[in-house]
């Protein structure tokens, strides 16, 4: 009865996850940040270079992502072997004369939410970088720039003048790396990670309403906040973030994991067996 609905369903699903997905890419391959000018006596871009991030960014996207969704299937194990009224609101389904269990059910809703939320966090920042173009703090020393008559930021002459065309002298440098010095605001990670934290935390509080998980899921939520505020921290000794870029990342993924969970996602409301409005 449902096999149309469903199939349909899954396909509206799977492109609106997609097109922020394909905007990112878009925005990785064909647009440049916006070119900011600076001064040379300026000490926020006056840091130096680290080459090596103790949180390199795709490794944390790629494991911190894989992480969340292991997180999801344990705790709906949990439920299914523990919960006997795991799938007691659950709708019949049928996909191809197969009825979907309750559990996958459950996987592919929350799974899916953490894609989409990911996605469009993803692409709202990428998007903001590129329209801002803020210089990182080590933009001195990675692009070590050169003005148009020669002369450098080590020029007196140059202390107190806006500087808007240049051209970058380190040879060491990639075309990649120096796109990535004018993409400093917000922090990428501090967003990344305070919204798969916030969404996994949202999760774990509707999902663990037993009297008996009360302290371990606390537990579990803490060591997601703490590591969350660590890789954004990370953003500034690595000379990568400013405050302020950090600050605003940490505030923009907090915000869109409550829009996205509170009043995007169906399994957060009152109707549904997955609610956070029932009282533990």
């Amino acid at each position: 009865m449902f096999v149309d609905k469903i199939m349909l369903k899954v396909l509206a699903d799977a492109i609106i996850i997609a097109i922020p997905a394909v905007i990112v890419a878009i925005f990785e391959t064909r647009i440049q940040p916006f070119h900011l000018g600076f001064f040379c006596n300026d000490p926020s871009i006056m840091f130096p270079y680290k080459k090596n991030e103790t949180i390199p960014g795709t490794e944390m996207e790629y494991y911190g992502t894989l992480a969340a969704m292991l997180l999801i299937v344990i705790v709906e194990i949990i439920l299914l072997k523990c919960d006997a009224s795991y799938d007691k609101n659950s709708r019949t389904l049928k996909l191809l004369g197969w009825e979907i269990p309750p559990f996958i059910q459950n996987l592919y809703k929350f799974n899916a939410s953490l894609l989409l939320l990911e996605t469009v966090n993803r692409c709202i920042s990428d998007g903001i970088k590129l329209t801002v173009g803020k210089l990182r703090p080590h933009f001195i020393d990675h692009c070590k720039p050169v003005l148009l008559d020669g002369t450098t930021c080590a020029d007196p002459q140059n202390f107190m003048k806006y500087i808007l065309d240049y051209k970058c002298s380190n040879e060491d440098a990639t075309t990649s790396s120096l796109r990535e010095i004018r993409m400093s605001f917000p922090s990428g990670h501090a967003n990344y990670s305070f919204v798969t934290a916030w969404f996994c935390v949202f999760y774990l509080e509707c999902r663990l309403k037993h009297k008996g998980s009360k302290v371990l899921k606390q537990c579990v939520q803490l060591v997601l906040i703490t590591t969350a505020i660590y890789i954004s921290l990370t953003r500034i000794t690595d000379f990568k973030h400013s405050y302020s870029d950090v600050a605003t990342g940490v505030i923009g993924g907090s915000l869109l994991a409550y829009v996205i969970c509170f009043h995007v996602s169906d399994f957060f409301k009152k109707e549904s067996n997955t609610s956070c409005d029932e009282e533990v």
